[in-house]
C-alpha cells in the first residue's frame, strides 16, 4: 500500500529529548555491497525481508565515535522540481592512532554507506545509497584543547532520505576476533 497522508500528533511527553547512540559507526564501501535493501512502499523504512549484505570476503568496519558528538540528519536542497535529500552523519573520533589515519588516507573519494544506531542495533539509520553514496570530509585537531578528528559523511548528490533500517547488522571485520583481544565493538 502506498503512502496515504495522515495526521502526525505529538508522541509522548518529551519527544524531542536527545537519544544516546551506540559509539560504533558501521562503514561499508559501496563496491563491497552485494544487496542494498529495498525501501517499503512508504519509502522511508527498509522492507522487512531486506538486509544489507556484502560480497563474499567483504566486511564492514566499525569506527568509534564519541557518543555525544554523533549527529545524523537529512537536509532538503535543490531547485523547484529537483529537490532531494542530502544525507549527513557527523561524529568526532578521539586520538590519532595509525589505523584511523590509514582508514582516512585509503578512503578519500571512496563511495560509502554508514549505519548509526542505539545500543543493541536498534533505532538504526542507514545513510547513503549505492546511487547516492556518502563521501567524507575530515577536520583534524591537535592542540592544547584536544586531539581528535571530526568526520562529516555526506551524500555526493541529492536523493532519498536516510533509511530506517530494520534488517540484520552486516558482518564486521572484528566478528572473528577473540573477545579478549577486541575493543568494545
Amino acid at each position: 500500500m502506498a503512502y496515504t497522508p495522515k495526521s502526525v500528533p505529538k508522541t509522548g511527553v518529551n519527544p524531542g529529548r536527545p537519544k544516546g547512540k551506540d559509539p560504533n559507526i558501521i562503514i561499508v564501501r559501496t563496491d563491497d555491497i552485494d544487496n542494498f535493501p529495498l525501501r517499503d512502499e512508504r519509502g522511508v523504512q527498509s522492507a522487512n525481508s531486506e538486509n544489507l549484505t556484502l560480497k563474499p570476503g567483504a566486511n564492514a568496519i566499525a569506527i568509534y565515535a564519541t557518543p555525544s558528538t554523533i549527529k545524523r540528519f537529512d537536509e532538503i536542497e535543490g531547485p523547484p522540481d529537483g529537490k532531494g535529500w542530502i544525507q549527513n552523519l557527523e561524529f568526532e573520533h578521539p586520538g590519532d592512532e595509525l589505523g584511523f589515519d590509514e582508514w582516512k588516507e585509503n578512503n578519500v573519494n571512496i563511495n560509502l554507506v554508514a549505519l548509526s544506531f542505539r545500543r543493541g542495533f536498534t533505532n538504526v539509520k542507514l545513510h547513503g545509497t549505492i546511487e547516492e553514496p556518502l563521501q567524507f570530509e575530515v577536520e583534524e585537531k591537535d592542540d592544547n584543547e584536544g586531539l581528535l578528528s571530526t568526520i562529516r559523511l555526506k551524500s555526493v548528490m541529492r536523493g532519498p532520505k536516510s533509511i530506517v533500517y530494520v534488517g540484520a547488522q552486516p558482518a564486521l571485520d572484528t566478528d572473528g576476533i577473540d573477545e579478549d583481544s577486541s575493543s568494545d565493538l
